[in-house]
């Protein structure tokens, strides 16, 4: 370790080791996790975490080798297990409790591993960048990244225990046991192998202990010939010419998006990034300067291993998925070691010491202020998202509830209506419950947004032909009509000659919702008019409960596809399309709204067929 900063030795950044450092980082971890902690208070289960949730009850030994997309993730099925059956699902906190105080270890095992080669300040430094990464936000606000995250600490914890000058048999099988669990945790777990092995490698001090990689080498290998190896090609195979071909321009660009990202930036910048990291390595390594340190190679093998395998399976998703958040944070470790490296060599005295420190100071504040603003993005998704799942429990009963239905087509596509409320019933639910009554509590957007999500509109022929042989004719005293069309389907409304028929048109229709679209058509199954041979659909309110007919009813809207002029007082313009928006009012009746001329009250009334 360097001598202290108080000894008068430090003549580079290296040999800064103040002693408060270490009770600094300490004191930023505890202080990270409970801020990080009370800012997600209000976060739910998203996405991919809804196949956790709603499998863990059934789990069997098996289900716990499955893989997850590519990954081996056997650690996290039995951190949401264990979680699952203390507490069921009934608060996201103590998910979230798991993943933050693993990152606060990430945090402190990458302080330790840095202060041994240059220095407590620049380790400390390293420690903030990874708290407050505001670019790899999905590994900090997200729970289901346990398992990412899980491998990157495993993995630096075997580091640090093969990094000891005297590292026995017992700290090099606790090394070969951490490093099982990492690639147990995830596919990251391999980077973590890969950096470690090229370390050790071309140190020929340490070499023998490559022995410590050989059960987490040998367990995958073993695991992915025997499970993993049907299901690498989820998203594609890895092994096409074209992944390879791919990886040309993948990797790069991860790597540019990655380095930017440490300073808050955005990807647009990676190329910047990716020509900065060139010239550190030039400038602090190059000729006539000795070649890098192990250690260095080792992070960016790290590092190149990582968009490599990424991209083997990623990369037809186009270059800017290499600069996800969730890939940002993993190479965010081995560029920190790498940077901390080079910036060791640096003389600790005038603008080189005032300048890095602003740098630092900058960054730092840049990065958690996109870290906060992603936490609160979030915090309004899931505000919406619970106020969803309260409306679907409080007609869970509904005659026409569509139990096939998905539930959020945004956050949960894989869930069915059916599976939550079984899987809701059994453990629990983060979402409050709310009686019908209490829905005029929630955001009124969220409650329309899930009753039309979940509900059954169906397209059905009129009941009766109406007074003009076959023509439904608007009653002229309510002024609507009884439409509607299901999801992928367009209504076409025809008027009849010498009458007004203006539906929904103007800024008022596109208040709603857009979720019943399409095109209809008398071929789609729906009931022709005998006489015209068109169709005449009209809306079938689904059926919630009695209390809902009393003090709440459906009302569908018909909208034009552009911007609708003002009712005129007369036309009789060719059939027209007109967009389905659905929308919930707890007063209005059941109906489609729309707004007529004069003529609409004379005989030969606008129709709808």
């Amino acid at each position: 370790m360097a001598p202290p900063l108080s000894a008068g030795a430090a003549g580079r950044w290296g040999e800064v080791s103040p002693a408060w450092a270490t009770p600094v980082t300490i004191t930023l971890c505890v202080a990270t996790f409970a801020g990080l902690l009370w800012l997600t208070r209000g976060f739910d289960f998203y996405y991919d975490e809804w196949d956790f949730v709603l499998g863990a009850p059934h789990w069997t030994l098996g289900d716990y080798f499955f893989p997850h997309n590519e990954h081996w993730s056997t650690v996290p099925t039995i951190v949401y297990k264990a979680i699952i059956s203390v507490q069921g699902a009934r608060s996201y906190t103590p998910f979230m409790g798991a993943l933050l105080a693993v990152h606060a270890g990430i945090a402190y095992l990458l302080y330790l591993l840095i202060r041994r080669r240059q220095g407590a300040l620049l380790g400390l430094v390293a420690a903030a960048t990874i708290l407050f990464l505001g670019r790899g936000y999905e590994n900090i606000l997200w729970a289901f990244q346990i398992g990412f995250l899980g491998s990157i600490l495993f993995g630096l914890g075997a580091w640090l225990l093969l990094d000891a000058a005297a590292a026995g048999l017992l700290r090099q099988a606790a090394a070969a046991v951490l490093l099982l669990l990492a690639v147990m945790s995830s596919g990251v777990g391999l980077f973590m192998v890969a950096a470690i092995g090229v370390e050790l490698l071309l140190d020929r001090s340490r070499r023998r202990r490559l022995a410590a990689l050989a059960p987490a080498v040998v367990a995958y290998l073993a695991w992915f010939l025997l499970i993993g190896r049907a299901h690498a090609g989820v998203h594609r195979s890895p092994f096409s010419p074209g992944a390879l071909r791919q990886l040309v321009t993948f990797v790069p660009f991860g790597i540019g998006a990655a380095l930017v990202g440490l300073f808050g930036l955005s990807l647009k910048y990676s190329e910047i990034g990716l020509a900065a990291l060139a010239g550190l390595l030039v400038a602090a390594w190059g000729p006539p300067r000795p070649l890098p340190p192990p250690r260095v190679v080792a992070a960016l093998a790290g590092l190149l291993a990582e968009f490599a395998l990424i991209g083997l399976v990623r990369a037809q998703f186009g270059d800017q998925e290499a600069g996800s958040a969730r890939y940002v944070y993993i190479a965010a470790v081995f560029l920190l070691i790498v940077i901390t490296d080079a910036a060791g060599a640096l003389p600790w005295r005038g603008l080189w010491r005032v300048g890095l420190v602003v740098l630092a100071g900058l960054a730092l504040i840049w990065s958690g202020f996109h870290l906060v603003t992603a936490a609160r993005a979030k915090a309004d998704l899931f505000a919406r998202q619970q106020a969803e799942l309260a409306t679907l429990w409080a007609i869970r009963d509904a005659p026409d509830l569509n139990r096939q239905a998905v539930v959020e087509p945004e956050t949960m596509p894989q869930v069915s209506v059916r599976a939550y409320l079984d899987d809701r019933r059994l453990l629990g639910s983060t979402a409050p419950v709310v009686a019908f009554d209490g829905l005029q509590t929630l955001p009124a957007s969220a409650v329309d947004r899930e009753l039309v999500q979940v509900l059954t509109f169906a397209l059905v022929s009129t009941a009766t032909p109406g007074p003009t042989g076959g023509w439904v004719g608007v009653d002229p005293v309510l002024g609507y009509m009884d439409v509607t069309g299901r999801e992928g389907q367009r209504v076409n409304a025809v008027p009849r000659p010498g009458s007004a028929l203006c539906l929904g048109g103007g800024r008022r229709a596109t208040a709603g919702p857009a979720h019943l679209r399409g095109r209809c058509a008398s071929r789609r199954g729906v009931a022709a008019d005998p006489a015209t041979h068109r169709p005449r659909p009209r809306v079938a309110c689904p059926r919630v409960s009695a209390a809902l007919r009393r003090r709440s009813r459906l009302r569908g809207r018909l909208t034009q596809n552009h911007p609708a002029p003002p009712c005129p007082p007369q036309s009789s313009p060719a059939s027209r399309s007109w967009r389905m928006r659905p929308t919930v009012s707890h007063i209005a009746p059941c109906s489609v709204t729309g707004c007529w001329g004069s003529a609409a009250a004379r005989p030969g009334s606008p129709a709808i067929r």
